[in-house]
């Protein structure tokens, strides 16, 4: 019926009908034959309406805003005791990238591209004491695997502007992408979820003006007890359209003249104005899934309490920014390899960010109620650096440790001093 598959051929054997697979992209080509939905993505349509889009728009906004307060830098020394390293090649590079961007522009593309596109290509440049950065829209390339052995990378990229890059250049680019086979057989990953929320969203948009203008024509069955001449059916006619529609609001529409056993049946509906609402509800429910920013940020009022506002706030970075940044940081990590030192790192510090600072301070309450831990494990916690003498786990109201006590090596002694003692 769907036609999803041909009849094999008489003539063929068994052995002529199999399907030999020998690289990738013959498996991918293979995929292709079970897409069987007639919907064309039109992208350039979508990012020229976006502004339209109040789900799309919001979201987005709400990405860039949590994104720029997020600092990035190069470091020196561990994750606990780092020191930010300034002469350096990196460093100079991802103060400014290139030209046109400084950092958190650069890096908020790759992470715009990352959460729309599932993927993002960065190029380095080689100038006199640093690198110019450039990251490609995924229209504007193609990567190409290694069609033997898809373990062995990417055999080449064809850049928009005509370039196939091979060979050694390939180290000056860093190659992004989620792990999602369909996306690689399409092209695209969350972009096709977003067109159709949006062609959805314009075509409710389109239905509800529509109910708003009020310019449908009513529809109504008479049925008349005994035939009528077509002079008072042609009156008849004229009346409901004259009373129907934007120029007939306040007009009723009374007929006469029929028979008393003549019924009248209306055959329209009247819309409801929750039926716009259900729908527009949805679409923002399923656009904050795509895009995964918490519905409360972009318009959800459901609970929309100031503690479930912070909470969704917090979400849109532990959910959202923050696991984005680590597949960016070791994106640029891997593109810079050659250039860092043993002790060097990229990382990025989230520190001033206000909503995560309760919870660091809801950390600290806990670590000093807390009576399993030592000194050093809180501070470890913490992100602190060790001290000595801090191993011993303390007990409680007492200056001795909990080893000591049950060794019955000290005594137990209150740690309050008396009036005498003074």
């Amino acid at each position: 019926m769907f036609n999803f598959f041909k009849k094999k051929e008489e003539n063929k054997t068994v052995e002529e009908n199999k399907i030999i697979i020998k690289s990738f992209d013959d498996f991918l080509n293979y995929l292709k034959a079970f897409n069987i939905s007639p919907y064309n993505i039109n992208i350039s349509k979508m990012i020229k309406q976006i502004p339209e889009n109040p789900f799309i728009s919001s979201s987005l906004d709400r990405m860039q805003k949590g994104f720029y307060p997020i600092k990035w830098s190069v470091y020196e020394g561990s994750k606990k005791d780092k020191k930010e390293k300034t002469n350096n090649i990196v460093y100079r590079s991802l103060e400014q990238p290139n030209a046109l961007m400084d950092t958190t522009d650069f890096l908020y593309y790759c992470y715009l591209y990352w959460s729309i596109y599932g993927e993002f290509l960065i190029q380095k440049v080689k100038l006199f004491n640093k690198y110019d950065l450039w990251i490609y829209n995924p229209n504007e390339y193609t990567i190409n695997y290694h069609k033997n052995n898809l373990l062995l990378g990417i055999e080449s990229i064809e850049l928009g502007i005509g370039k196939k890059i091979v060979g050694k250049e390939l180290e000056n680019f860093t190659y992004k992408k989620i792990p999602n086979l369909y996306s690689k057989t399409s092209g695209f990953n969350q972009i096709t979820s977003l067109v159709l929320l949006h062609d959805y969203y314009c075509l409710i948009s389109r239905w509800n003006n529509n109910l708003l203008k009020n310019s449908g024509k009513r529809q109504f069955l008479i049925l008349l007890d005994q035939l009528g001449t077509g002079e008072t059916i042609e009156k008849i006619e004229d009346k409901i359209s004259e009373s129907s529609g934007a120029d007939g609001v306040d007009k009723p529409i009374i007929l006469t003249g029929f028979d008393e056993k003549s019924k009248i049946h209306n055959l329209d509906f009247s819309p409801r104005d929750f039926d716009y609402m259900e729908a527009v509800t949805e679409i923002r429910n399923i656009t904050s899934n795509v895009l995964n920013v918490p519905d409360l940020l972009i318009g959800g009022k459901d609970n929309a309490k100031y503690n479930n506002m912070k909470k969704a706030k917090k979400a849109l970075y532990t959910e959202n920014i923050i696991p984005a940044c680590e597949q960016i940081k070791s994106a640029i990590k891997r593109l810079f390899y050659k250039d860092l030192g043993v002790k060097e790192f990229i990382d990025f510090d989230i520190s001033n960010i206000e909503v995560l600072k309760d919870e660091q301070i809801d950390l600290i309450n806990a670590l000093n109620n807390s009576e399993i831990h030592t000194i050093n494990e809180k501070r470890e916690k913490l992100n602190l650096d060790r001290i000595d003498g801090a191993d011993e786990i303390l007990v409680k109201g007492l200056p001795n440790t909990l080893k000591d006590v049950l060794s019955g090596e000290i005594e137990p002694k209150e740690s309050n001093v008396s009036e005498e003692d003074i």
